[in-house]
């Protein structure tokens, strides 16, 4: 059986772990084609975070276009559009209805 950590030690555990089930029976030009097309594809976890921050601050699903899930990327963007909407109408319907139930000044003070 390979050792993982000779051809990618950069892996942490859990993803070490899922790895070395994939490779277990591949041969050593297996493993190192394995390894280069692994590290090109393969992005930095602390990268992915800080993109899913700004796309639940500024930009949704940022972190899904530029991992290369363009249809993901267009879902998220779509849905936070709709619920922005909706939130945006329920609070629009509040605000009318607590305008429209105050009393109309001088109304209330004929005798």
């Amino acid at each position: 059986m390979p050792h993982l950590t000779h051809y990618l030690p950069e892996l942490q555990d859990p993803e070490r772990s899922y790895i070395q089930g994939l490779i277990g029976r591949m041969s050593h030009e297996q493993l190192q084609v394995f390894a280069s097309a692994y590290r090109q594809r393969r992005k930095d976890p602390h990268t992915v975070l800080l993109a899913a921050i700004i796309g639940l601050v500024a930009f949704p699903g940022l972190q899904r276009f530029w991992l290369g899930q363009i249809g993901m990327g267009f879902i998220y963007l779509f849905y936070v559009g709709i619920a922005i909407d909706r939130f945006d109408i329920g609070f629009g319907e509040i605000r009318n209805a607590s305008t429209t139930l105050q009393p109309k000044s001088g109304a209330g003070n004929r005798h």
